[in-house]
């Protein structure tokens, strides 16, 4: 194939309120909205990003899902910034890396290969009170799916399974590929409530894959491990799709 051709490539419109996902994330990241500070008035700032009030809320929306912002009702309410993670140095380093530059298919093998031996070495150890609460957290996703086709819990699940090793350099390594994926999830316009037919399906995967992981854990059965993985892999490279 002529290489022209994939460098003049369809581009691919975005909606107003991903841009909004994406300017706001940005800033977060950026440590210019730093965590307990609240965000400006909804009115100011659809004034200044020059967007609706719907597209706005839209925004707000899908960043509250990834639990980014606290919405709160009342006087002294409004979207409050939470901590995105306890060491705000992956912060950085994951923007560096995206101004730098990086695929889809580097998060995808990166994802797979380290969280493979991660997975694999939790299931030597892992007490009954830990698969209980994975338990819980993949019964709560999938409510969450079934009720409006996405959740934010997914992350917060591989997160426990880190934790079960008590090694705080995989658990940083591990936010830094979550911190790394969600980037991208936000800058394709992937929307996590599952608003189109594809997002339903990655969020739908992703539901059944901490079901299988518990399953596994469960049962010591590392064969089921195995496939859950690889099925998750497959579906990280179906992740590109939303980049065509």
């Amino acid at each position: 194939m002529d290489s022209t051709v994939k460098k003049y490539k369809p581009l691919k419109a975005k909606k107003t309120s991903d841009l909004a996902v994406e300017a706001i994330w940005d800033l977060i990241s950026s440590g210019e909205l730093k965590p307990g500070e609240k965000l400006p008035p909804e009115r100011e700032l659809a004034e200044r990003f020059e967007i609706s009030m719907t597209s706005l809320r839209e925004a707000l929306q899908k960043l509250e899902s990834y639990g980014h912002i606290s919405k709160k009702r009342g006087k002294s309410g409004g979207s409050i910034i939470l901590d995105i993670s306890e060491n705000p140095g992956l912060e950085i380093a994951a923007q560096n890396l995206k101004l730098a530059g990086y695929s889809i298919d580097h998060i995808n093998q990166a994802v797979f290969l380290i969280l493979q031996a991660i997975y694999e070495e939790a299931m030597k150890i892992i007490t009954p009170e830990q698969i209980e609460k994975l338990d819980k957290l993949s019964r709560k996703q999938k409510e969450e799916f079934e009720q409006h086709k996405g959740s934010a819990l997914g992350w917060r699940f591989s997160a426990e399974i880190v934790d079960v090793l008590d090694n705080p350099i995989l658990r940083n390594i591990e936010e830094l590929l979550m911190l790394l994926l969600m980037q991208k999830e936000f800058s394709l316009g992937i929307d996590d409530l599952g608003r189109n037919e594809r997002a339903e399906e990655y969020n739908r995967n992703a539901t059944e894959f901490t079901a299988d992981v518990v399953t596994a854990f469960r049962n010591q059965n590392k064969n089921l491990l195995a496939e859950s993985l690889i099925k998750m892999n497959r579906q990280l490279k179906k992740f590109s799709e939303f980049d065509k």
